[in-house]
């Protein structure tokens, strides 16, 4: 029995096929050094090493990692202490990753609830960097009212609570 009906058995093979010749080839887009390079003009105060950069942005620190090998990039800026949310807290973290966190998430990293957002490089405008800046520190704002990575009307409503 499919549980879940909108789902087409071809459509999600099709998809995870093109998923599969995707992986490995995307172009050359963004690099380290052109994320630095933008980083640095929108950003108040910035610094930067191989892998690695942090910036003071919509006034909060954010740590940038990329990885070129893996064409990766990651932003992250930590929230609180992972100790000090309740089991409230979290499921309205995991409602809010599916339903009003856009492209940034919450998560965890090392002891601290973050807002996080990870895309390949390769195909990331910078357009999608700024965007992705402010998602993360929207999200990290609103931890523990709305919950959500962009202003988005009547956020509560669409927490899907009971």
């Amino acid at each position: 029995m499919n549980r879940f009906p909108f789902f087409s058995y071809p459509l999600v093979g099709l998809l995870l096929l093109s998923f599969t010749f995707a992986q490995g080839q995307h172009s050359k887009g963004m690099t380290e050094a052109g994320i630095q390079s933008i980083l640095s003009e929108v950003a108040a105060e910035s610094e930067h090493e191989p892998g690695m950069s942090t910036i003071y942005f919509g006034e909060r620190w954010i740590l940038i990692l990329t990885n070129e090998e893996l064409n990766r990039i990651r932003i992250l800026t930590p929230i609180q202490e992972r100790t000090t949310i309740g089991a409230d807290e979290m499921e309205r973290m995991l409602i809010a990753n599916f339903s009003t966190a856009l492209d940034a998430k919450y998560s965890f990293y090392d002891q601290y609830v973050v807002s996080t957002y990870s895309h390949p490089m390769g195909s990331l405008s910078e357009a999608q960097l700024v965007d992705a800046l402010e998602q993360v520190v929207m999200l990290a704002r609103t931890f523990g009212t709305t919950y959500s990575s962009a202003v988005i009307a009547d956020a509560e409503a669409s927490m899907n609570k009971p």
